[in-house]
Formats: C-alpha cells, sequence, structure tokens
C-alpha cells in the first residue's frame, strides 16, 4: 500500500518535472532547425552516392561526407549556444590582443584560427 503511493507520487512529480522542463526550454531558430535537416538530408544523399558507386567519385565524396559532418556539428553546437544562452545579454565577440609582439586569444578563439 505505501510502495503503491510512493510510486504513484514518484510518477507525478516525474511527469511534473518533464512538463516544466519542457515549458522552459526556449525554442530554436528555425532557419537553423531548417538548416541542421538540409544538412542531414544532404549526408544521407552522399552516403547513398557512394554506395550505388564507391569509386567513381575521386574520394570527393568522403571529403564531403566530413565536411557535411563538421557543418552538423556546428549547427548543433549553434542550437546549444542558443539554448544555453536564451535570456542572458548578448556579449561582444572574442577579441584577438597584441602583447608584446605576440598574438594571445580565448581558448575558443585559438581552436577556430587552427
Amino acid at each position: 500500500m505505501v510502495r503503491s503511493a510512493c510510486r504513484r507520487l514518484l510518477s507525478i512529480s516525474l511527469a511534473l518535472l518533464a512538463v516544466t522542463a519542457q515549458a522552459h526550454v526556449p525554442h530554436t531558430d528555425p532557419d537553423l532547425s531548417q538548416a541542421r535537416r538540409l544538412v542531414s538530408q544532404s549526408r544521407q544523399l552522399v552516403k547513398d552516392a557512394h554506395r550505388r558507386d564507391p569509386h567513381g567519385f575521386g574520394g570527393h565524396e568522403a571529403k564531403a561526407a566530413e565536411l557535411l559532418r563538421r557543418a552538423s556539428l556546428q549547427l548543433s553546437e549553434a542550437r546549444d549556444f542558443r539554448i544555453y544562452n536564451a535570456g542572458k545579454p548578448a556579449q561582444p565577440p572574442h577579441r584577438i590582443t597584441r602583447h608584446a609582439g605576440r598574438y594571445l586569444a580565448s581558448h575558443g578563439a585559438r581552436q577556430r584560427m587552427s
């Protein structure tokens, strides 16, 4: 009897938590969502073309598949950034500063430059 009451209470609290979490998730940009869908479709088309003729593109389809994979990752990171920073004031982009003849940058800017 006590166990069933605890299970019901746990089920109700989990349901309320899911509804509350869903209400606070900001919506992503529709253009970004469309771009993610298009990149996903393009990746599938490249895979299909490779399956039909694995040696007919001279390896360029493999390069295209890799670039589309990277594009997909970047779009996912953009979506995550947008969700994480929703409601926060916009910050200016990181700037590279010159110090003692050397260029210094934030970790993220250094990764983008390489």
